[in-house]
């Protein structure tokens, strides 16, 4: 696979998804030592009194999220570290993706999207034993992202990037569902997108969350009206349709800006 590699800046990376992970994975592990212990697995029961001291932090570390949702979040992606954003010159990784995301590609084409180019989120593999990074690596693929490893060193995920004919938006598709940005001349990021709530965003981030897996017309309809709105107080478009553009868009939309 040969890339070509650009600026790498940092970024989250869906920590909503890894946190309800982390809780499933200790109510999972729970759950088992307590059958086992009823004996519900027949015989005198199967006792692993360790599952309990690894669930229960996990549960009381998700707990702490619900509460504490700043502070650890920005503990979370401490343990997933820099995210790097590389340009992606690989007719493989293309063609999964074409095949993993046809129905998306056929989509944004009809309304007049231009596929860009592929770009590839990067972080440490030697980050899994924090375990958070793990689990978020387990979700991708869960999800059918299409993902690798590289270089030896780091997990790859892979997306590909959509802009609108009239150039005014990125847009890519992932396991998730689908993502629409615009860049504003003072800073400020436009974003639509059908699946997850508004939290988790920078304060410059405007958020419009469509109903779960609604189409992407319309999602591109409510993004047009919306970025109509904005331009009528005065706000203009700054959406230059370069890998560079759309890497500063990804490492800018986060809570913290790190």
């Amino acid at each position: 696979m040969q890339e070509e590699e650009r600026e790498s800046k940092p970024k989250s990376n869906e920590h909503a998804e890894g946190k309800r992970s982390l809780l499933f994975i200790g109510l999972f592990l729970i759950a088992i030592n307590v059958a086992g212990n009823l004996g519900l697995f027949g015989g005198k029961g199967l006792r692993h009194p360790f599952l309990i001291a690894i669930s229960v932090p996990i549960i009381a570390f998700c707990i702490a999220v619900s509460l504490f949702e700043d502070q650890l979040t920005r503990l979370m992606r401490w343990t997933i570290g820099p995210i790097g954003h590389i340009l992606l010159s690989s007719p493989e990784i293309e063609q999964r993706l074409r095949v993993r995301y046809q129905s998306e590609f056929r989509q944004l084409e009809f309304l007049g999207f231009n596929f860009l180019f592929v770009e590839g989120e990067t972080f440490s593999v030697f980050r899994f034993p924090l375990l958070f990074p793990a689990l978020i690596a387990l979700t991708m693929r869960s999800k059918g992202e299409v993902t690798a490893i590289h270089n030896g060193t780091s997990f790859l995920a892979a997306h590909a990037i959509f802009a609108s004919g009239d150039k005014v938006a990125f847009c890519h598709p992932n396991g998730l569902g689908v993502k629409i940005h615009t860049a504003f001349r003072d800073g400020t990021i436009l974003l639509t997108k059908n699946y997850g709530d508004q939290t988790g965003y920078a304060p410059i981030v405007v958020v419009q969350s469509m109903i779960e897996n609604a189409s992407i017309s319309n999602m591109w309809a409510a993004h047009q009206s919306r970025l109509g709105e904005l331009e009528t107080k005065g706000m203009r478009v700054d959406n230059p349709i370069t890998f560079e553009a759309y890497a500063e868009i990804s490492r800018s939309e986060n809570e913290t800006g790190a």
